[in-house]
This record gives C-alpha cells, structure tokens and sequence, in this order.
C-alpha cells in the first residue's frame, strides 16, 4: 500500500490485476483526493520502520530499514520482494517487516502468503486499522468482494475523515462491482458528506453510470475535473459517458485532452525515473563498503607484512653473524 505510482495504487491496491475502461478508472482515481489526506495510514506501515530501527546501533539493521522503505516506493517488485523477505528472515522482530512482505507478496499475486505475514504483523502488536486497510486490499485482489467489504465496514466508523472516506468509496466500488446499486450511491454518497474531493466526485460518477443516469454522471465528472484538471481518467470516464449519450463531438475532445495530459504524465515519469535506479544504488554501495573493507584489510596485511620483516630481518641477520 505505500506508493503512488499509476500502476501501482496505494488505495486499490492494483498491483497485478487490470480491470477494464471505467472499472480501472474507478480505481485508478482514487489514488488522489482522499488518497492523498490518509497518506499517514497507507505509508505508515513501511515507513515507520526507519523510524523503529533508528535507536539501534546496528548499522546493518539501518541500512536494511532505509533500502526496503526506498524498494517500496519503486517499481521494482521483485527487488522489494527480496529485500523484504531477506528483512524478516534476519530480524522478525519488527511488524513493518511483515508488512513489507505482505504488501511484496501482494504485488506478485502470492495473496494467501500475504495474509499469513498480515497475521504476524498482528501477532507483534501493529496498528489493526493498518490492517483492515491490507487485509481489504488483499481481499479484493482475490477477488474475494465479501470479505474485502467486511474489512472496509470495519473502517467506515473511524475517527478520521480521511480513512472514513477512503473506507466509504473502496466500499462503494465493491458494492457497484457485485451489482447492489443502491448501496454503492449510498455509500458514495457519504464518502461526499464527509469529504467532498475529486475521488468522492469521480466514484460517485462512476455509480450513476452504471444506473444510467448520465446526466448525473457527467455532473460529477465534470466537478471531479474541475477539482482534479490534471489527472486523464477523469476525462477518459467522462468520454464514454458522452458517447452513450450520443454526444461524439465532446466525447472526441475530452479523449484528445487526456491523451495530451497522459503523454505529459509519461514524459515527466521518462525524466524522473532512473530505470533500476534502487537496485543500482543499493548494490553500488554495498560494492562501496566492501571494497572499503579490502582495502583497510589490505592496508592491516601491508603493515602486518612489514612488522614481520622488520622483526624478521635483524634475527636473520644475527644468526648469520654468529
């Protein structure tokens, strides 16, 4: 759940699994708005783990921390699915760990694995929200929509209006995947009440254009829009609505202005991203250390060398005399 990479959403936990048109749309959306504000329960689970290690005096222990909280943030799956099993293998200890595993597990597809770390995070005391959070998200890519709907329902009394929104919309889309219309607009409903954002607006959207009523559905796009301008699938949901209503000319326009954003978004992704740039860094230090190592060790062998013959050397040279 921690990272906010178009393919990989924090909120839906799409890590492996592509639904279709405004399906995936519905669930790519919600990884602004709400996403956004309840960024401390989604990241909270790997990213106290710098935190939980700082105190200790083993180096290793550190630096292990820091590489599997950057691996989660990237977008090398199989590396963060090493780095995290290496991690609970050598320290157990540490509920982020587990959940860095269950979340790599995740990613690869391996959902009743990740259960199973989910269950040791419990064991060692973390956050249960947290967890509602993973278990749900777990859940849905198993396509198991009961069980994710009952870990949402845990969560859609929670204090905060963050996680209480987030729970509501995850919840509605479910709902609208099963087909309980009705309850999929209720809930979307008062995700709105309780935070009127992009994300509220767009899944709302989305629920009125599996009713038919597009005039709505369009309404709601078009505020999402207006709150979101830069994000495609925005327009991309509200051009299929356009056309089922016969209205190609606006159809084509929006499809044209999201094209133009989502090459943008590419571009910018093509110059900030380093192609296995985490690896690369990762291994590129431990290479560093090592090679420190050699050469102090080189160094410590020089000397060594040297004191012997120099203590060597002048005994050879009495027993030649005498």
């Amino acid at each position: 759940m921690p990272s906010y990479r178009a393919d990989r959403n924090p909120i839906t936990g799409s890590y492996h699994v592509q639904r279709n048109t405004w399906e995936g749309e519905a669930a790519d959306t919600i990884m602004f708005g709400g996403a956004k504000a309840a960024g401390w329960l989604i990241g909270s689970g790997i990213s106290g783990l710098t935190s939980a290690v700082r105190g200790s005096r083993d180096r290793r222990l550190q630096t292990a921390a820091a590489d599997l909280e950057a691996a989660s943030e990237s977008s090398d799956d199989a590396f963060f699915l090493q780095l995290a099993q290496d991690f609970t293998r050598r320290w157990p200890q540490f509920q982020e760990g587990h959940i860095a595993l269950a979340e790599a597990l995740q990613r690869h597809g391996r959902n009743n694995e990740a259960l199973r770390a989910v269950d040791q995070a419990e064991a060692l005391g973390a956050d249960p929200q947290y967890l509602h959070m993973l278990r749900a998200d777990i859940y849905s890519e198993a396509d198991e929509p009961g069980k994710a709907i009952q870990e949402f329902s845990a969560l859609v009394g929670a204090s905060e209006p963050e996680l209480r929104q987030v729970s509501q919309l995850r919840r509605s889309m479910l709902l609208m995947d099963i087909g309980d219309l009705p309850r999929a607009l209720a809930d979307a409903n008062d995700a709105l009440a309780v935070l009127p954002d992009e994300s509220a607006y767009t899944v709302r959207g989305h629920v009125y254009r599996a009713m038919s009523e597009y005039d709505r559905s369009i309404e709601d796009y078009t505020r999402a829009r207006a709150l979101c301008p830069g994000e495609p699938a925005i327009l991309e949901a509200r051009a299929e609505v356009y056309e089922k209503m016969g209205r190609a000319s606006d159809a084509q326009e929006d499809r044209g202005v999201a094209e133009r954003l989502s090459r943008a978004q590419r571009n910018a992704d093509a110059t900030g991203q380093q192609a296995n740039s985490l690896r690369n860094q990762i291994q590129k230090r431990k290479l560093r250390g090592r090679l420190k190592v050699l050469f102090w060790l080189l160094v410590l062998l020089g000397i060594t060398i040297w004191i012997v013959a120099s203590l060597w050397e002048p005994n050879t040279m009495n027993q030649y005399f005498n």
